[in-house]
């Protein structure tokens, strides 16, 4: 009997040890749902440019009036290589460009506030700015910075804009249907006999 006795504590004793040679699996413990981190972004998606040429002066005198008559129309769409169609016929459709693609400038107006907000089909609201750079050397540059739940993205705007503050022309438009108004920002200057109008056309994302 106590041979018996000896033998079964033997044989606890040895599963106990073998129980303990194995490894231990450590537990996790998975997020059922884990939140996702919205990104905000902005990038040009396109650009247009119109002009009002004044070169026939070098080759005959104009009048007063006939140089009147040019500085007062729609500046005309010109491009190198293919044109951007699809924004030439939205911007026609919005009525900010004529059958023929002429720019109606005189949409595009001074704005003083330099602070403004663009609103999703979600209701989600962005505030919005331009401000100068801080590198001096770009004295006549803008930067549109974007803000969301303490979150900036900035990109600088394209063209050339006067060294005054007040100097510069945009429209918030919805261009591409869903999402938020696009951002267009017009440079407008004086180039080899000729008005020139740049436009820059941004979009916005959050998502």
């Amino acid at each position: 009997m106590r041979v018996l006795f000896v033998f079964l504590i033997a044989i606890f004793l040895y599963s106990c040890s073998e129980a303990n040679k194995k490894p231990q699996v450590e537990k996790k413990i998975i997020p059922h749902q884990i939140e996702n981190v919205k990104k905000l972004s902005i990038r040009k998606v396109g650009e247009l440019r119109f002009r009002r040429s004044y070169a026939d002066i070098q080759f005959r005198e104009m009048s007063n009036a006939e140089l009147e008559k040019i500085r007062k129309s729609n500046p005309e769409y010109y491009y190198a290589g293919e044109p951007d169609s699809f924004l030439l016929k939205r911007l026609e459709t919005l009525n900010y460009l004529d059958q023929n693609y002429d720019l109606f400038r005189n949409k595009f107006k001074i704005n003083k506030s330099k602070e403004f907000e663009v609103t999703g089909n979600d209701s989600i609201a962005l505030k919005c700015w331009f401000i100068r750079p801080q590198d001096t050397t770009k004295y006549d540059k803008y930067n549109l910075v974007l803000n969301k739940n303490n979150l900036n993205t900035e990109i600088e705007i394209e063209g050339f804009y006067s060294f005054t503050y007040d100097e510069i022309k945009y429209l918030l438009l919805d261009i591409i249907p869903g999402g938020f108004k696009e951002v267009l920002v017009l440079s407008e200057y004086y180039f080899m006999n000729g008005d020139n109008s740049d436009l820059f056309i941004y979009e916005i994302k959050y998502n």
